[in-house]
């Protein structure tokens, strides 16, 4: 069994929870809930939420790559298989805006 950090795990969950509370209170929260006094304490905590999936994100990227480090500095197998990964997150996550999946159609029908 490899070695784990339970902490980075706790935060991971717990921020996986959170971020689905987030999600549902936003889409069925009654508007005049919003005036109430417990509103801004919950509304602070999920204000976390988006930062501690940053920052658990760059830290597992961190721990994970600290084996390759040397391979991704002179640019070796490795670097490119991790470069090529996060273009086609890029990709898919710019695929997803596009309003047509005609190039052509998006180019000339679509307005801003």
């Amino acid at each position: 069994m490899k070695n784990r950090l339970v902490f980075v795990d706790l935060l991971r969950g717990w921020a996986t929870i959170v971020m689905i509370e987030v999600h549902v209170f936003n889409a069925f929260l009654v508007e005049g809930m919003k005036g109430e006094r417990w509103f801004n304490a919950l509304d602070y905590v999920n204000g976390l939420v988006a930062p501690s999936f940053l920052f658990v994100a760059g830290f597992v990227f961190v721990v994970a790559s600290d084996r390759k480090l040397e391979e991704f500095r002179s640019f070796g197998k490795a670097f490119w298989r991790q470069l090529s990964r996060i273009m086609l997150v890029w990709l898919i996550g710019y695929g997803l805006h596009l309003p047509f999946f005609s190039l052509t159609r998006t180019l000339y029908d679509s307005t801003p």
